[in-house]
Parts: structure tokens; C-alpha cells; sequence
């Protein structure tokens, strides 16, 4: 794809993005004019958008599938029971779920990683 090609692309995504969601695919239909494979390209980077915005939305033991909703629901109660608990988010030893946490091995600005 041409430099001049991605400009075009990008210039209409970005545009669009501007709009509200429901406005944003007219939007693209009369910025390209007849060029579908322009517009294909620029629906394509908004519906990776759209999807992408939701994609950390919720911890991961709630998306497991090999657990029921009783068992996520049990991990998630058991998990925010102890961060209450323990303000300094001390789980070495702990279980939650079927985890047995051993040690933890990173911390930064948004959490704590541990082993289990």
C-alpha cells in the first residue's frame, strides 16, 4: 500500500472516529465517494476499533470457559474480599479460586503480578 494510500485511509478513520458511532459509517460513505476498496479499509480499522475498546473490560477469570458463573462469581467475591481486607494486596500464600498464590513477582502503576 501506497504512503498516499494509508494517508487517505488514516485521515478518514481518524475523522470518523470523531463522530458519534452511529454516524461514523455515513460519515465513511460520503468521504470515499465510489472508492470501495477505500471504504473497506476504513470500515475495517473502525470495526477493530469498536472491538478493541472493550477488550480488557472485565478480569479474566470472569471470561473463562471452563469455569460456571457460580465458580467466576465465587473467584471475583473471594478476590475483592481480600484487596478490602488487605489494603497492601499481601496474597502470597492465599488461594483464589483454584489458585495458590506463591510469590509475587512485579508490581506497577495499575497492579501486582504474582506467581501461582
Amino acid at each position: 500500500m501506497s504512503n498516499t494510500r494509508w494517508q487517505q485511509i488514516e485521515e478518514i478513520f481518524q475523522s470518523a472516529l470523531d463522530l458519534a458511532p452511529a454516524e461514523r459509517l455515513r460519515f465513511v460513505s460520503e468521504s470515499v465517494g465510489g472508492d470501495h476498496e477505500l471504504r473497506k479499509e476504513v470500515e475495517k480499522l473502525l470495526a477493530n476499533y469498536e472491538s478493541a475498546e472493550s477488550f480488557i473490560e472485565s478480569p479474566v477469570w470472569t471470561e473463562n470457559p471452563f469455569l460456571n458463573s457460580a465458580a467466576r462469581r465465587d473467584i471475583k467475591e473471594s478476590l475483592d474480599k481480600k484487596i478490602s481486607e488487605n489494603g497492601d494486596h499481601t496474597f502470597v500464600g492465599r488461594r483464589i479460586g483454584v489458585f495458590e498464590l506463591k510469590e509475587e513477582i512485579g508490581r506497577g502503576g495499575m497492579g501486582a503480578v504474582f506467581l501461582a
